[in-house]
């Protein structure tokens, strides 16, 4: 969630809930139909924002 509309909302709503979480060997299996499987890795951040 962006930080300025995070902040709108704290302002006008409610606190959320900010989770975040950098994941540095994050691995993804592509299957696309007609071809073989392959995986890519890499790094992935994830962010979780919860409303109460």
């Amino acid at each position: 969630m962006p930080y300025v509309l995070r902040r709108i909302v704290q302002a006008l709503i409610t606190k959320p809930f900010v989770f975040e979480r950098l994941e540095k060997d994050a691995k993804v299996r592509i299957e696309v139909e007609g071809e073989e499987p392959y995986t890519l890795t890499g790094v992935s951040f994830n962010e979780l924002t919860l409303m109460k």
